[in-house]
Order: structure tokens, then C-alpha cells, then sequence
């Protein structure tokens, strides 16, 4: 949410007199944890996730007014026999989780349609995000993730592209190398699906992008 810049929780922000005066700021260093690359990317996975994924539902708490200003991803999570379930928000400002289940595992739903995160977990984000983006007062938690291609890799940059969650600038043209089953097919498959990203790198290997 930070593109990858790490904060410790702070509870005094700061402290003024009864003039006005500063005695005291919070610290508000925020050394780098994670390159902006693989910060970047595993925000448009979340986004992703809200949008074609497990955690769909969650688009239906976004307050319909603030939807084009605001970009919300999300993760669910389930545990064996549906013991526990998690769901954890996203947005560039405000990054909110929920747990649901028992404090003993022999506590569960009776099936994963019952107990999954999407279901227990999930609504309570969902709740917490809608009165929190549809008051005005809390306005600054709104925004949009920040696309900044310079401080990404061609690798990085072709996969958005391929798999258009970017959409291609007119004045690049791609030229796609020879690919028995269609590389960019294969890379959007193996992208969207989350799965076997050495194979995903190994195939935007073979593409090149030229202005």
C-alpha cells in the first residue's frame, strides 16, 4: 500500500501548545522494504483479485460515488475445515484486515461455501471500507495506485501490457516473437492465474517492446 516503504505504527502524530507551537512530531521515517517493482506488482495482484478473483464481492461495499478515485485490492483466506477465515484490504492510503472463527478448530463451518474468508471475513472489511470512503471527512484515505514506469523493468512493464491491465501507449509497437501457442496468450494465462511465474518471466524473456 506504501509502494514498499515500511512505517511503524505511530499513535501521536504530534503535539502543538495552546499557541500553536510544535512540541513534539511523531517520527515519520519510512525506510524501503520492498523495490517499488515488486511493490507495484503485487498491488495490481490484489487489484486483480478484487476484480476477477476470490474476492469479487468486495466491490459491492465500494461506495458507488467514489469508485473512479479510489483503487481497493484484497486477499481472502480459509484454513482447513473452514476453522478460520481472513480478509485482508487494500488501498494506496488504508490497509484493513478481519478474522473469523473459533477459538477452538473443532469450531467450524460445516463447508468452505459457509466458512471461506470471502464469506465470514471478507464483509466485515467490506463494512468497515464503506462507511469509511463514503464519509467526507475521511476523504484523505481515498487515491489511486501511482504507475511509475520509470522505476520498473521492461519485464515488468511488457507483463502489465500483456495482459491489459496497462493498456499499450500509441506510440509503441510490440513485436512479439514466434511462440508455438501464442506467447502473449500464455503469459496472460500464467499471469492472471497466478501460477508458475519463473514460466511467466521465461516467456516475456522472448518479447520485446520498441518505440
Amino acid at each position: 500500500a506504501n509502494d514498499g516503504k515500511h512505517h511503524e505504527p505511530v499513535l501521536v502524530t504530534k503535539i502543538l501548545d495552546s499557541e500553536g507551537n510544535l512540541i513534539y512530531e511523531g517520527p515519520s521515517d519510512m525506510p524501503r522494504t520492498l523495490p517499488y517493482k515488486t511493490a507495484y506488482l503485487m498491488q495490481k495482484l490484489l487489484i486483480n483479485g478484487v476484480k476477477n478473483g476470490t474476492s469479487r464481492s468486495l466491490s459491492a461495499y465500494i461506495p458507488v460515488n467514489v469508485t473512479d478515485v479510489i483503487d481497493c485490492g484484497g486477499k481472502t483466506g480459509t484454513s482447513n475445515n473452514s476453522a478460520d477465515g481472513w480478509f485482508v484490504a487494500v488501498t494506496p492510503n488504508l490497509v484493513c484486515g478481519a478474522w473469523v472463527g473459533g477459538e477452538y478448530r473443532q469450531i467450524h463451518f460445516k463447508s468452505t461455501s459457509l466458512g471461506q474468508g470471502a464469506r465470514t471475513a471478507l464483509p466485515i472489511c467490506g463494512n468497515f471500507l464503506f462507511s469509511t470512503l463514503l464519509n467526507k471527512d475521511f476523504a484523505k484515505y481515498r487515491g489511486k495506485f501511482e504507475y511509475r514506469p520509470e522505476r520498473t523493468s521492461v519485464c515488468l512493464t511488457t507483463c502489465l501490457y500483456a495482459t491489459g491491465i496497462l493498456s499499450w501507449p500509441h506510440h509503441l509497437h510490440v513485436k512479439k516473437t514466434p511462440y508455438p501457442h501464442g506467447i502473449w496468450g500464455a503469459a496472460k494465462r500464467s499471469f492472471l492465474s497466478w501460477k508458475k511465474p519463473s514460466r511467466l518471466i521465461r516467456l516475456l524473456q522472448r518479447a520485446t517492446i520498441t518505440t
